[in-house]
């Protein structure tokens, strides 16, 4: 009688134990998948700034950001998403940046290119009817190699938003 007690106490803890791991596992693996959340709650003509600080990925890496953004108030708004060079420590010259909004491609293009003084920043339109996901998915390709190890870069990405013109 014993026996069968301790038995099915040590079934139960075995189970908890398995149940406990598997939230783990999915918890992990789906920050994994969507790198880091920043949610935004951006009004008329504000400004948002999310500062890039030391940023710094090596090649053949990847690095995610979701920027949830909820509008204070209704309407189409007009988003400009502006990269504002804080200081230079070489790895701008590798790292590629690609924006996606509800699954569409705004841009591909190398981050020293989005750094530079003549990018006026990137433009969309959206709705605020639902909170908008953009997705900033930082790259170096593989082939880049040791050139840049030991390089970083700090950066802001200034996000701003206004009641687009009827």
């Amino acid at each position: 009688m014993v026996k069968k007690e301790a038995w099915r106490i040590f079934l139960v803890l075995f189970g908890a134990l398995v149940l406990l791991c598997g939230c783990v596992l999915a918890y992990v693996a789906s920050e994994s998948n969507y790198g880091n959340i920043i949610n935004l709650d951006i009004e008329d003509g504000e400004c948002e700034k999310v500062e890039f600080k030391e940023f710094y990925i090596l090649p053949g890496e990847c690095c995610s950001y979701v920027l949830r953004l909820n509008m204070k108030t209704y309407g189409e708004y007009s988003l400009n998403l502006d990269f504002e060079r804080v200081s230079s420590h070489g790895l701008e010259k590798y790292v590629n940046v690609k924006i996606l909004v509800g699954g569409r491609t705004l841009c591909d293009t190398p981050l020293l290119e989005l750094l530079s003084d003549e990018n006026q920043g990137i433009n969309y339109l959206m709705s605020s009817w639902l909170p908008e996901n953009v997705e900033i998915i930082y790259y170096i390709p593989e082939e880049v190699g040791n050139e840049a190890q030991g390089a970083y870069t700090t950066f802001d990405l200034n996000i701003t938003a206004s009641l687009a013109e009827d």
